[in-house]
């Protein structure tokens, strides 16, 4: 089973199976609980369901926000696929960002009654001493928690850096017509100038055989 969170002020966790079909979903807010009765998710691919869950989630967030998706799974070039495709589907209508979560930090988080993005943003305001409570981080957007790390001289890339060693993954989009994102893995760090999708070739060609083997799988079970 793999498991992706989407914060944006919505936050859900969706269940996948070994064929990224989804077989299980979790709100985490009222808001959350909201963009899913607004896009049905389950035993849908998750590219597809992922489409109509932004497109939910961004008629709730406010101007400008900013979608955090961390990925729970061990197996890298799946890994690699769904950060393609979450880049695509969640960075096409503004600002997204994917990456790498486990099992314990996801228990973490949901012991707070909060997604991993923002369990990760509380405990950088504790850590540069600003007094929020899990309450007020779970309440507020992403958006809104990035602007309060700025403004207490949390670095973004420092952040980063703390999760390194689950991997990481970027997309940024800034939607003209075009897709945006990018996408790395480890400590890589790439920016997107916004009029572009994924600049990592490799991951594109590991989401392609990705999906062939998929389809190839869907074909023997039936």
């Amino acid at each position: 089973m793999t498991h992706v969170g989407i914060d944006v002020n919505p936050s859900v966790e969706l269940m996948l199976n070994r064929f990224d079909i989804v077989v299980g979903t979790h709100a985490l807010n009222d808001d959350g609980q909201r963009a899913l009765d607004e896009a049905p998710c389950m035993w849908r691919p998750f590219d597809d369901a992922a489409r109509d869950l932004d497109g939910a989630m961004h008629a709730i967030a406010s101007e400008g926000a900013v979608v955090e998706v961390s990925i729970d799974c061990d197996n890298e070039s799946r890994y690699a696929a769904l950060a393609v495709q979450s880049n695509n589907c969640f960075g096409c209508n503004g600002e997204a960002h994917c990456d790498r979560t486990n099992a314990e930090e996801r228990q973490a988080a949901h012991n707070l009654g909060i997604g991993v993005a923002k369990y990760r943003a509380y405990q950088e305001l504790q850590e540069a001493g600003v007094d929020i409570s899990a309450e007020e981080c779970a309440s507020m957007s992403m958006r809104e928690l990035r602007d309060l790390l700025a403004k207490n001289g949390v670095d973004e890339n420092e952040e980063k850096d703390k999760h390194a060693g689950m991997g990481y993954g970027q997309g940024r989009g800034a939607h003209n017509g075009n897709r945006a994102g990018d996408h790395g893995s480890g400590n890589e760090n790439r920016k997107s100038n916004g009029s572009n999708s994924v600049d990592d070739n490799s991951a594109r060609e590991q989401y392609d055989n990705t999906k062939k083997t998929r389809s190839e799988g869907f074909e023997r079970v039936l």
